[in-house]
């Protein structure tokens, strides 16, 4: 599980929102809220493993070596993790990327347009 905490002060009628993409949902995320997600972490890793788990990897000859190839060091994945989000002065440039030029809107929860 991953907890998401929303925090400052900020107007959730207007933004702050959590999108669900596949989904199509938003919902309101008022400051101080917190949601729990599941965590895709471990299907991610089995994917790298050659669709197996870290356990089956291990077992085999030269397991260990490849893991480690594909973990990396220490605090690698973590920094490469943490670089595929968006700084404050590329939310404009990462929003048009994902919702192209055109503005798109979903009808949030609450019965509010989310922009």
């Amino acid at each position: 599980m991953c907890a998401v905490m929303s925090a400052g002060r900020f107007d959730h009628t207007k933004g702050g929102h959590i999108y669900m993409k596949q989904l199509r949902v938003a919902c309101e995320f008022p400051s101080g809220s917190t949601i729990l997600l599941l965590s895709a972490g471990a299907l991610f890793r089995w994917a790298a493993y050659g669709q197996q788990s870290a356990q089956s990897l291990l077992a085999q000859s030269g397991g260990a070596a490849r893991k480690r190839e594909i973990d990396g060091e220490d605090g690698v994945r973590a920094a490469w993790a943490l670089g595929l989000l968006s700084k404050a002065d590329d939310l404009d440039a990462d929003r048009q990327e994902v919702f192209g030029e055109a503005e798109r809107s979903v009808a949030g929860e609450a019965g509010h347009e989310v922009r």
